[in-house]
């Protein structure tokens, strides 16, 4: 699995490669909770060269998209 994190004005955009399953969702999570830590809650996935993604996967996306609407501080948009 890739993960590429670019800082945009309004928004980071996270590229995830390959496949995510229940070896390396925990790397996601990761990258993801990084960037919510930094006070970044306005999350754009790119899912375009992503093969595989499995429900651990899943998981680790639904509950960084609950951390940013968690007070209305931003989302997490999948493209």
């Amino acid at each position: 699995m890739d993960i590429e994190t670019k800082n945009l004005k309004r928004a980071d955009v996270v590229k995830v490669g390959g496949r995510v399953d229940s070896s390396t969702a925990p790397e996601l999570d990761k990258a993801l909770n990084a960037l919510m830590e930094q006070g970044h809650f306005r999350i754009v996935i790119d899912m375009s060269d992503l093969k595989f993604i499995s429900s651990a996967g899943l998981r680790a996306l639904i509950a960084a998209a609950k951390t940013c609407r968690r007070w209305n501080r931003g989302d997490l948009y999948l493209a």
